[in-house]
């Protein structure tokens, strides 16, 4: 199990559409582990006063129970890099506190842990320059916390169908433009991070070898290999954003489905999810959905940079 001194963050890192919401879940279901969600958009619900947990109806008793107003304006204001007191500049206060030796203001993970009696948290933000950005906290360089990187991957030709499905006007060229960008920059920063923390994760391997995975997801972060994890929908959960359609499948396991959630999955994906039951699927909808057209253009454009993960094999 895991060490009860020592703190270690998971940040799921890869082009959206892979699955992240799927395997964050999962291994927050883990005793030792919390499932954060998209902590990057924290930021942004609190502040257009948006519901903070993609899973609670009404008040979150985890994001708006344990932390009071002021806590949650402080956190939010750090994760978006946003003045802590408007009359005073954000890098001017981050130097007087640093002189004096108060910067544990801007380190927003262990105001997390500070709620929590796990020692792991699991991040699926994504976004590399955001991950950049928290990684030089105190919090981190000091050694208090310890950082792991998983890289979420699929097949490019599935997110882009995925893409396609969910983005009205959103074309072949541009998805296949902004991709080969985003896993670029993805994988120069996931190639310079220390080796025995970090793992390249499958979503088509993910799902059909779901086991193997997790063991070896476990391995990596020193904790033990509990197969019931595997079955997140019957753990608490308060993650930040994440996919609506795996988060639905919660909400119907727990009889709480929303109107609004369940009307928003049925447009963007038909009835997938509400025929899909709960045990793991893996969606090959993209050999369907997309056109000769569309394949080629993407085959052009990224095809060379999507044949590590390309994934043809039959269900």
């Amino acid at each position: 199990m895991c060490n009860i001194h020592e703190k270690k963050i998971v940040s799921i890192i890869g082009s959206g559409r892979t699955g992240s919401t799927l395997l964050m879940l999962i291994l927050g279901s883990h005793p030792d582990c919390f499932a954060l969600g998209e902590l990057s958009k924290l930021y942004r619900y609190y502040k257009t006063g948006k519901p903070l947990c993609g899973i609670c109806q009404g008040t979150c008793e985890f994001w708006n129970q344990l932390f009071d107003e002021q806590e949650l304006n402080q956190l939010t204001s750090v994760l978006g890099n946003t003045r802590l007191n408007s009359l005073v500049p954000l890098v001017l206060e981050k130097k007087i506190r640093k002189i004096f030796n108060q910067e544990h203001i801007f380190n927003p993970y262990s105001t997390i842990f500070s709620k929590l009696n796990e020692n792991i948290l699991i991040d699926s933000s994504k976004e590399v320059d955001w991950v950049k950005e928290r990684y030089q906290a105190q919090e981190f360089t000091s050694g208090k916390i310890e950082n792991y990187l998983i890289h979420m991957v699929r097949d490019g030709r599935a997110v882009m169908s995925s893409k396609l499905r969910i983005t009205p006007g959103l074309t072949a060229t541009e998805f296949s433009h902004q991709w080969a960008k985003r896993i670029r920059a993805t994988n120069d920063f996931f190639d310079q991070f220390p080796s025995e923390r970090k793992m390249v994760v499958s979503y088509e391997k993910f799902v059909t070898q779901n086991e193997e995975v997790l063991q070896q997801l476990c391995k990596l972060l020193q904790i033990d290999f509990i197969p019931e994890m595997a079955q997140y929908w019957k753990q608490d959960h308060h993650l930040v954003a994440g996919n609506t359609g795996t988060r639905s499948l919660i909400l119907k396991y727990r009889n709480q489905e929303t109107n609004v959630l369940l009307d928003q999955v049925q447009k963007r994906q038909g009835n997938y999810y509400e025929n899909m039951g709960l045990q793991l699927k893996l969606d090959l909808r993209w050999k369907d959905e997309l056109s000769s057209e569309q394949l080629e253009i993407f085959n052009r454009i990224a095809g060379e940079l999507n044949k590590p993960y390309e994934w043809d094999k039959q269900t």
